[in-house]
């Protein structure tokens, strides 16, 4: 889908999927730091490079939207 043809709702839906992203990285850190063994340590980092990488990618599409 071309973001041309993307609507001010759905520019409102990845900011929202924007905030929800960043509050469960800040809460995965969380955890990692305070609960996580060696195996859930390196489960959750590969889930945190996901979301980051997801985040990345949604963070270039939204500059190219108009405000």
């Amino acid at each position: 889908m071309s973001y041309l043809l993307i609507h001010a709702e759905t520019r409102a839906d990845l900011l929202q999927d924007l905030d929800l992203i960043r509050t469960r990285l800040a809460e995965a850190q969380w955890w990692l730091n305070d609960h996580a063994g060696m195996r859930e340590r390196l489960i959750a980092l590969e889930h945190l490079r996901a979301s980051q990488e997801r985040l990345l990618r949604m963070s270039e599409l939204l500059s190219h939207l108009p405000a």
